[in-house]
């Protein structure tokens, strides 16, 4: 029945959702080898000390950096991890654990995540528009066309941008950031939009017959 099609649709927008709010929030966590200037999240192992602080070396032993940690849950600590300089360096925890991270020019694997992530989303504002068929929604299929013609625009600015910084793309993350996140946060309140206009058509149809 229609009402059983509308519940699993439904359900579907929902599991997208999900993910899509996985995908916006997610954090960047470090790794042995990361870019330079970009933010990145250490998190630490369950940890006991009688002061929750860690300190930055380079390889040298010079210190670099050292601050306080911050609670993430229990005994587990995180800090954020930002450097300029191309090298290598010692993370020290207040436990005496310790961990070597690297910073290195990634230029090309940083433009393809940037190429990647805009294709996902100007493919997938493409999937909604072209699935909206109820004329009651006839504003947010505008709003995913326009959304998808936008990024699609961007895609092709950014062969120009990847020739004047080929290897520096890192020059670009805050603004890539920001608009990932408007672009993250216009999907979700589509789908959520969708969803409810969903639940709404689902209470107003008629009970019996559920299934076909």
């Amino acid at each position: 029945m229609k009402k059983w099609k509308m519940v699993k649709k439904f359900l579907l927008w929902v599991l997208l959702l999900t993910v899509l709010i996985n995908f916006v929030s997610a954090v960047n966590i470090c790794e042995e080898v990361v870019s330079p200037n970009v933010t990145c999240r250490m998190i630490t192992p369950p940890i006991t000390c009688a002061t929750y602080n860690y300190t930055v070396l380079n390889l040298t032993g010079s210190i670099l950096t050292q601050d306080s940690l911050n609670l993430l849950n229990s005994s587990v600590y995180y800090f954020n991890f930002t450097e300029n300089q191309v090298g290598g360096y010692i993370v020290k925890l207040c436990d005496g654990r310790s961990r070597e991270v690297y910073v290195r020019e990634e230029g090309n694997s940083m433009w393809l995540a940037i190429i990647i992530s805009l294709l996902g989303m100007t493919f997938l504002f493409g999937f909604i528009a072209f699935n909206i068929k109820n004329r009651k929604l006839k504003n947010v299929k505008v709003l995913m066309v326009l959304l998808t013609i936008v990024n699609t625009f961007m895609l092709g600015l950014l062969p120009l941008a990847i020739t004047l910084n080929p290897s520096d793309p890192a020059k670009f993350n805050p603004v890539a950031i920001g608009y990932f996140s408007v672009n993250g946060l216009l999907l979700v309140f589509v789908i959520w939009l969708y969803a409810l206009h969903l639940i709404k058509n689902v209470w107003s149809e008629k009970d019996g017959g559920d299934f076909e």
